[in-house]
């Protein structure tokens, strides 16, 4: 049994932002930051006290190229309802993930942690149908990251999220497509959205 997915043509993109070693923050992933500069440590070296320099900045942008389709999530909560409190309106949204002690200490493997949110972000080795039905019911609309398997888009849209972060999203395309083909056949009409 598997889901008829609603909304085939919905995009969306994922912009990370790192800081630097000199303090300045780039849109970039911290890992390819790390990549690109030879440096290792800390993946995430976002820190507590970069929050207000990050709220300002993303608010700034968000106030001069208005995109009201964007979510804007983060590992700190504080992060998305400060932001939500400088651009009101802005749709904000929390991760949610379990893999390492650290994470699990700090709380991010609560999946309702942060009622003022709109939207979780969901690690994909979380998605289950009881989850996303647990935070459907509150209203949150979930976004499954990082899905860059065929196995793991499956697993999301079988869950019935609302959205899949991906870096490859002609794989996540032929997947929505192959869903919607097997409903014509399976049910003889396409998914209704």
């Amino acid at each position: 049994m598997f889901a008829c997915p609603g909304d085939l043509v919905h995009t969306f993109m994922q912009v990370d932002v790192a800081r630097t070693k000199d303090g300045r923050l780039v849109v970039l992933h911290a890992r390819e930051l790390a990549a690109l500069t030879g440096t290792s440590g800390k993946q995430d070296n976002m820190q507590p006290t970069d929050l207000p320099v990050m709220t300002s900045a993303v608010a700034a942008l968000l106030r001069e190229v208005p995109c009201p389709n964007c979510i804007v999530w983060g590992k700190f909560d504080e992060l998305a309802l400060a932001l939500r409190q400088a651009v009101p309106g802005q749709s904000v949204g929390y991760v949610v993930m379990n893999e390492t002690a650290e994470v699990r200490s700090a709380g991010w493997d609560v999946p309702l942690r942060s009622p003022e949110a709109q939207v979780t972000a969901l690690h994909y080795a979380m998605a289950s149908t009881q989850l996303l039905d647990l935070l459907h019911a509150a209203a949150k609309r979930v976004i499954v990251w990082t899905a860059n398997a065929p196995h793991m888009v499956r697993l999301a849209l079988d869950a019935g999220a609302d959205g899949v972060v991906t870096s490859y999203p002609k794989m996540v395309q032929k997947a929505l497509m192959q869903r919607r083909d097997a409903c014509l056949r399976l049910y003889g009409h396409a998914p209704v959205g």
